[in-house]
């Protein structure tokens, strides 16, 4: 198996120095590495890269400008915020990263997070679903989300169809939950890996989840809201 390519973009030359003496001997082969990010769209371009390290605040622009833009154009590649603040991480969700690391880098916890990009494509499980006609087979990475009304549960997958199930939205819960969705509401389910982004409701003091690839704007019921932060935090480490 060849080795995965990494990139690292960090103002400290300290923390780059790091890198190198980590990766030196390691399945993971470090290609590049700046203090500010200025030419990485050209390295980009030019370079096959499986993973990115980046820290938030750099001299010249943000981490998060440069996701941004890897995320639009390089969407195969994995992404880990390093950062020396831990407030940065529910808008370090926005763009779906591998992990959040909070400076002084634990090199235990780095080696951890880049296994899993090893395992990262090879999620095939699928749930059974109980329909009208008889039992559905569908990948759980093809799920949006799974809604509920009174007399039915919808769910929605990724590529716009809808499917109704008999089974009640409890009962997919037990499914699903283990597997990285969370009932965010007493009417949904969702998968937390097609979450673009989490939107306070000032008005209503109240929050609403974004999906990626969808026009819906799903509510986070108030007394699920707690647990919905400490899931996201749980998936990083600080």
């Amino acid at each position: 198996m060849s080795k995965l390519s990494i990139i690292a973009i960090d103002d400290d030359p300290i923390q780059l120095e790091l890198y190198k003496d980590i990766f030196k001997e390691s399945p993971y082969n470090l290609v590049y590495t700046s203090t500010n990010g200025d030419s990485l769209p050209i390295f980009l371009s030019e370079n096959k890269v499986d993973i990115a390290l980046l820290d938030i605040e750099i001299a010249s622009q943000s981490g998060f400008k440069l996701a941004e833009h890897i995320n639009q154009y390089y969407k195969n590649i994995k992404i880990v915020f390093i950062s020396n603040h831990k407030s940065f991480a529910l808008d370090a969700y926005n763009f779906y990263p591998l992990d959040y690391i909070v400076k002084p880098v634990d090199v235990f916890r780095l080696f951890q997070t880049l296994t899993r990009v090893n395992y990262v494509n090879k999620d095939d499980l699928r749930v059974g679903v109980k329909t009208s006609t008889g039992y559905l087979l569908i990948k759980k990475d093809e799920i949006n989300f799974i809604g509920k009304t009174i007399r039915k549960t919808t769910i929605h997958l990724t590529t716009g169809e809808l499917i109704e199930s008999n089974e009640k939205l409890e009962i997919l819960e037990a499914k699903l939950a283990k597997h990285g969705f969370y009932r965010i509401h007493k009417s949904y389910l969702v998968n937390l890996e097609r979450v673009k982004k989490i939107q306070k409701d000032e008005f209503m003091n109240s929050y609403n989840l974004v999906l990626i690839d969808s026009k819906e704007s799903l509510p986070v019921s108030k007394h699920r809201i707690k647990g919905l932060k400490d899931l996201i935090f749980s998936e990083f480490s600080f």
